[in-house]
């Protein structure tokens, strides 16, 4: 009896592994890259102005959740401005005068929405309770 119970448990428990949502990166030119670039701009925008690309630096989707640094940049490749940029009297220059960004994105019924982001920042500010719920396995520290 004890061994049918526990061949029943492994079994049940196997699908639940299997489903298990694997972390990837969308590849260049795919829809949900450009969709989640495209949630991320305009946030970018109001800091450093339009119009903004990014350099992908990290770039992690699992299930519901995402997870990007990027680094803003004018499109071609052009330096960012800081000292004409909006956020111009926010930034501490020699500090956080870099045009990084980290986003935590949240996908619903309406699409990917920005759930949390930070511009300019030197420390590992998403260190919270609810991104480490959240967004744990996404990250490579922070969380753990």
């Amino acid at each position: 009896m004890t061994f049918k119970f526990v061949a029943m448990a492994a079994l049940v428990a196997l699908p639940i592994g299997a489903m298990a949502e694997q972390v990837f990166t969308p590849e260049r030119g795919t829809s949900l890259r450009s969709e989640l670039m495209n949630t991320a701009r305009p946030y970018a925008e109001s800091v450093f102005g339009a119009p903004v690309e990014f350099v992908v630096h990290d770039l992690l989707v699992q299930g519901d959740h995402a997870y990007a640094w990027l680094t803003a940049q004018r499109p071609g490749g052009g330096q960012i401005d800081l000292t004409r940029a909006p956020a111009a009297k926010d930034i501490m220059f020699g500090v956080n005068d870099h045009t990084d960004i980290n986003v935590f994105y949240e996908r619903s019924g309406a699409g990917w929405q920005v759930y949390d982001w930070a511009a300019f920042a030197t420390d590992v500010w998403w260190q919270r309770k609810d991104i480490c719920a959240g967004w744990g396995d996404l990250l490579e520290y922070g969380c753990n």
